[in-house]
């Protein structure tokens, strides 16, 4: 009794009676043309391949899973002379605390035939704390600000800059006050007028003071420059006397 059969058909019009047979096929047939597109044996593309994974963490990826020939179709056209030519990776990082926890955030990465120059990109915001090489490959090169928070505010108020709420406020909690006025207790906050001595120059900032757990002080003034002067002042006084 006759009866039909499925059949599969690979790339190259063979035909095979499963459909793993007919991809294992077409398989061998994709890498096949792979070594032939860049002149290289199996065995040398796999050799090539885990060097560069020293450099491409996604290639490691792969690599763990299955050596290339057995990669997934998609897996193995992406292959090419760029990603088995190993470049140098410098990335250039800052750490930033995070709810408690440091954290490396990349600022830049350069790719070249050797790690590029760790103050490339320090500019007049950041300097060179440390830098370490992660393998022959990749090096990590850590900056960090070049000036703290107080020295920027600074000189943005030397600038003649706008500052943010939380640059006044840098101001009036690190340096030295020199006079203060307050005004009366509202329900929530206060009115402060505090002047400041900022490298020998005076500086007045009225801000509003927190009076509870859940009022924060308030910086919504941009500071001035100011000259503190003393003069002395007569006070008539009425007073009532009994005859």
């Amino acid at each position: 009794m006759t009866k039909e059969i499925k059949m599969y058909e690979a790339i190259d019009g063979k035909l095979f009676k499963t459909k793993k047979g007919a991809e294992n096929h077409d398989k061998k047939i994709l890498v096949a043309q792979k070594e032939k597109e860049l002149n290289m044996s199996s065995e040398e593309i796999q050799s090539k391949l885990e060097e560069a994974s020293k450099a491409n963490k996604k290639i490691t990826f792969f690599l763990n899973v299955a050596p290339w020939y057995d990669w997934a179709p998609h897996q193995i056209k992406m292959i090419n002379k760029n990603i088995l030519e190993v470049k140098k990776t410098t990335k250039y990082i800052i750490e930033k605390r995070r709810w408690g926890k440091l954290e490396e955030k990349v600022l830049f990465t350069e790719e070249a035939d050797k790690f590029t120059d760790p103050k490339l990109h320090c500019g007049d915001e950041y300097k060179v704390r440390k830098f370490y090489d992660e393998n022959e490959y990749v090096r990590k090169v850590f900056y960090e600000d070049k000036y703290t928070e107080e020295e920027k505010a600074v000189m943005k108020l030397k600038n003649k800059e706008s500052l943010s709420e939380n640059e006044i406020s840098t101001l009036v909690n690190w340096f030295e006050e020199v006079y203060r006025e307050e005004g009366e207790a509202r329900r929530w906050s206060r009115y402060v007028l505090s002047v400041l001595n900022i490298d020998d120059e005076l500086y007045a900032i009225e801000w509003d003071q927190g009076l509870t757990e859940n009022q924060e002080n308030e910086y919504f003034n941009q500071p001035y420059p100011v000259e503190l002067k003393e003069k002395e002042v007569t006070i008539k006084v009425t007073e009532v006397v009994p005859k």
